[in-house]
């Protein structure tokens, strides 16, 4: 009788040892995903694609300065400190894309949150980041300064957006090849993102081979 009740409590103990293994395993499984330690790219944030039929096109009085195919415009930038710069200077041969953001604009500051969390984590690592921040006030661009750590930034104001760029609808994103050569325009929609541009400056996988 003993010897039964011996060899069910090792088939027992075995049992219990087999499920914490498992739950441990599956535990730990979770837990690297959760971390960004497993394979592939299942572990990064999805990142909020645009639908193709909900683009936004614009009326050519209200474009950007340039259109896709011609070169990034050649004019210089003042910011509020006084310094002065060439927006063409940025480039140095390296693909970049330009994040206009106005930080008193809510469309904009979530735009730039979830670029920062959902779209940075997928960057192709050759592409540079320019943010080109306008503020009513110096606290605004201070405020929002830590979105920025991972970026080059150039704080400007309002009215260069609007005259030298005639960048009326904001948020605006645009992709600029090694060249100069702006290759993608993104108005508006945040925090959403065109599928060309992520397609253009991300390792994403918009659509599943």
């Amino acid at each position: 009788m003993s010897t039964r009740s011996e060899l069910f409590a090792r088939i027992q103990r075995a049992a219990i040892i087999v499920v914490l293994v498992v739950a441990g395993s599956l535990g730990g499984i979770y837990l690297g995903n959760a971390l960004g330690f497993g394979r592939g790219k299942a572990v990064r944030s999805t990142i909020p694609i645009l639908p193709a039929h909900k683009k936004k096109t614009v009326e050519p009085e209200f474009a950007f300065a340039a259109s896709v195919g011609q070169p990034f415009p050649e004019v210089m930038y003042t910011t509020p400190e006084g310094k002065t710069g060439r927006m063409a200077g940025f480039f140095d041969g390296t693909p970049t894309v330009f994040l206009f953001w106005h930080m008193d604009c809510v469309a904009c500051v979530e735009q730039a949150h979830t670029w920062a969390s959902h779209v940075q984590p997928w960057l192709k690592k050759e592409v540079k980041q320019i943010a080109c921040l306008s503020a009513s006030t110096p606290e605004d661009n201070r405020m929002n300064a830590h979105l920025m750590k991972t970026m080059t930034t150039v704080h400007v104001d309002y009215d260069y957006f609007e005259r030298d760029l005639r960048l009326v609808f904001l948020p605006t994103i645009i992709a600029v090849d090694g060249r100069g050569i702006i290759q993608h325009i993104q108005y508006e929609f945040s925090p959403l993102f065109d599928e060309g541009l992520i397609t253009l400056v991300t390792d994403y996988a918009v659509r599943e081979p």
